[in-house]
């Protein structure tokens, strides 16, 4: 067997979150990465056209219910990230500086809106800023690094790793060991999967209707990158909301050269200005809002769809330029409104981030903010992709791994 590791560097864009107890971030934790990317996995596996369990239902998760004289199976997820009765097929392992999480706690990105006469707005924490190592170690001798690297490749292109992307977290670069393609992710994944090797574990591939309507699905996903340049150094100070400039934490931002604008563009979207691009639904528009951004509430927690990074440095050398991502899952039905209409959605979206003015976004940002641009659009067989459109899934992960993405169609 062979079980050299294979390590990466990883660079933060925005700082890391991976959390930790009472909400400090005392270090990187193994699992918020694992978990992370078992999450962009299971989404490239859906668009293949796989089935995966949701480990976090107890109902449907591995193993499923079979015969008790029949053999155990498990989903393609499984099989990698291990289940009850199954181990892993790799160890990841960390390495980065000793740091110390901020003692000063999180600090607040004002709203604008009041809850029961208390100002709204989020709680941001420092996060972890520094870049660190990534290994990852074979257990069986035939588990593949693509299998990793092709998931986590694709978090760096186009979304992001760890906890709370919604808020900004999150964002890095890489660079990969080897060639990736979704053809060699598919030979590797019938691998592990082959029926003559999980007969030696006594279990077989779980199979069932793939429904794509409750989980992420590559397919249904978009990618947006929004750039802008700055006039001054302290731009961010003009940000809507930041109004605690002395906060060690929101310092650890600074100095890692993002900015935490996720919650200005956010309350923007959902409540402002351009909460246009989903209000036209013929949907009650709280369930709608709830479901699109997220709620945490007594009945549960619904997880945001659309994700919006911090901003960061795109190029190293070009001090005055900034990007941020705009990206999610948007699913094709909405069960509590039959009229919901996806396509509505991204339309609007995706014109209002091409045509909004610069006094729309300096209203958010501030007056040493301009020259505000749609880089790139990235969705499966779509002609909203500013690439081209790819109808065939293999070739459109590949495009997305390969950040091919130059310029915007109109």
């Amino acid at each position: 067997m062979r079980n050299e590791p294979i390590t990466f560097k990883i660079k933060t864009l925005t700082p890391l979150w991976t959390g930790g107890a009472d909400e400090k971030m005392d270090r990187i934790h193994e699992t918020g990465i694992i978990g992370s990317i078992r999450w962009w996995y299971e989404a490239i596996v859906r668009g293949l056209g796989y089935y995966v369990c949701d480990p976090t239902d107890l109902n449907i998760r591995c193993p499923g219910e079979v015969n008790k004289k029949q053999r155990k199976e498990y989903c393609l997820a499984c099989l990698l990230f291990g289940s009850t009765g199954f181990k892993r097929r790799f160890r990841v392992s960390l390495y980065h500086p000793e740091f110390e999480s901020d003692k000063s706690a999180s600090f607040k990105v004002l709203s604008g809106r009041e809850h029961k006469g208390k100002k709204g707005g989020w709680f941001i924490n420092s996060g972890y800023s520094n870049d660190y190592i990534l290994s990852v170690t074979p257990l069986d001798e035939d588990f593949n690094s693509i299998l990793i690297q092709l998931p986590l490749k694709l978090a760096a292109n186009c979304g992001a790793l760890g906890a709370k992307p919604q808020l900004g977290y999150g964002v890095f670069n890489f660079e990969e060991k080897t060639e990736l393609s979704t053809a060699r992710f598919i030979e590797s994944i019938s691998k592990i999967s082959s029926d003559e090797k999980l007969k030696k574990s006594d279990i077989r591939l779980r199979n069932k209707t793939i429904d794509s309507f409750n989980y992420p699905n590559i397919k249904e996903m978009f990618f947006a990158k929004i750039r802008f340049r700055t006039t001054e150094k302290g731009w961010w100070k003009g940000i809507n909301g930041l109004k605690q400039f002395s906060s060690l934490a929101l310092k650890n931002w600074i100095d890692n050269c993002s900015a935490p604008i996720s919650p200005t563009i956010k309350n923007w979207l959902r409540y402002n200005n351009g909460s246009a691009f989903w209000k036209l639904q013929k949907c009650k528009t709280g369930e709608l809002a709830k479901w699109l951004f997220g709620v945490i509430s007594k009945d549960g927690n619904i997880a945001s769809k659309i994700n919006i990074s911090g901003a960061y440095k795109p190029i190293k050398d070009e001090k005055d330029l900034w990007e941020f991502r705009i990206w999610g899952w948007v699913p094709p039905q909405y069960e509590k409104c039959s009229n919901f209409n996806r396509e509505e959605v991204l339309n609007g979206l995706k014109e209002l981030l091409l045509n909004a003015e610069v006094k729309d976004w300096q209203n958010l940002f501030g007056k040493s903010t301009r020259s505000f641009k749609l880089n790139s659009w990235r969705e499966f067989n779509s002609d909203r992709d500013t690439k081209s459109r790819l109808s065939n899934i293999n070739d459109y992960i590949n495009s997305l791994v390969r950040d091919g993405s130059k310029g915007v169609k109109k």
